[in-house]
C-alpha cells in the first residue's frame, strides 16, 4: 500500500505487513494496523501520515 505525501514522498507500507486497514470516508482517512500492533493514520485531504500510538 503507498500513500503519496506532499513533496513527492512516498510512503510504502508491505502487503504483508498489513494486518487489516479502513477507509473512512466522513473523516477522509485511511487507518492501518500493521503486524507489530502499531496503527497508523493517512489523511486525504492534507496528505499527513502518523502513528495513532503517540496518541494513546
Amino acid at each position: 500500500m503507498e500513500f503519496v505525501m506532499n513533496k513527492g514522498i512516498t510512503v510504502t507500507i508491505d502487503d504483508d505487513e498489513i494486518v487489516s486497514w479502513n477507509h473512512d470516508q466522513k473523516k477522509k482517512a485511511y487507518f492501518i494496523r500493521v503486524k507489530d500492533g502499531s496503527i497508523w493514520c493517512y489523511m486525504l485531504a492534507t496528505r499527513e501520515f502518523f502513528s495513532l500510538d503517540k496518541y494513546n
